[in-house]
């Protein structure tokens, strides 16, 4: 986790988007890892910003920016920011 303009930010995924044929504990495993990434800012009522990632060899994935409560414009403005490549 990094700090970007008093914002956390986090990975989305653990890693690349699963394979269609993923096994269920494979599957399973994955799921529990995401949620582990996913669920925090929902558990703890704080606001929290998904930027996609394309064209990795991976596949899609992402990471977000979560802000303290009542933040959630400045998380916008940040993810608007690096979204046109003006953040440092």
């Amino acid at each position: 986790m990094q700090q970007l303009n008093g914002l956390l930010v986090l990975p989305t995924t653990p890693s690349g988007a699963p394979s269609l044929t993923l096994t269920g504990e494979k599957l399973a495993d994955y799921r529990s890892q995401l949620m582990g990434l996913t669920s925090i800012a929902g558990l703890s009522g704080l606001p929290q910003l998904h930027l996609p990632m394309a064209g990795l060899e991976e596949g899609p994935c992402g990471f977000s920016l979560m802000g303290l409560a009542n933040t959630e414009t400045d998380l916008i403005t940040t993810g608007l920011q690096l979204a046109q490549g003006e953040v440092n």
